[in-house]
């Protein structure tokens, strides 16, 4: 039985599951929820939902989304890393800075040098990549546990 779902590793819940492929006499099945395709309600059941604005944290939205991108390279490899992806890293290591995370800034600036010269040179190794990303996985850890709302501030 294989669980397959979407990894989220900055959240509660690192993986959240749609379908759950099961094997029965030798041939594989796949169960997803039902989703209701009937169209919109009727004026008089449509409910109003008043959503109250979550409070600013931009630390905690920081270390979340960095938590995120370190998560997908060690979920997918370095060695699948593009141009996008250093672009989006490159924001990253700017946020970083913004914010004074300065323990951050030179692992990150190593990891982009390394996609970077691995986009421009595809015989790279890409394990060039792994010692920044395990620092950058480290240094998350450890951010995350001392911001975290459980955690004496």
């Amino acid at each position: 039985m294989r669980v397959v779902g979407l990894l989220h590793p900055a959240s509660f819940t690192p993986i959240h599951p749609f379908s759950l492929v099961y094997e029965e006499n030798g041939a594989r099945r796949m169960l997803q929820p039902w989703i209701d395709r009937r169209g919109p309600l009727p004026a008089r059941a449509a409910i109003t939902v008043k959503e109250t604005p979550r409070p600013r944290d931009p630390i905690g939205d920081h270390l979340s989304e960095v938590a995120a991108g370190v998560g997908d390279l060690l979920c997918m490899g370095v060695g699948r890393t593009d141009s996008h992806t250093v672009r989006w890293w490159k924001a990253i290591l700017q946020r970083s800075a913004a914010l004074g995370f300065h323990r951050w800034l030179e692992p990150i600036s190593r990891l982009v040098q390394a996609m970077q010269s691995r986009a421009h040179q595809p015989h790279v190794d890409p394990a060039t990549l792994v010692p920044a990303a395990l620092d950058l996985t480290v240094l998350t850890y450890l951010a995350q546990e001392a911001w975290s709302p459980e955690s004496d501030r």
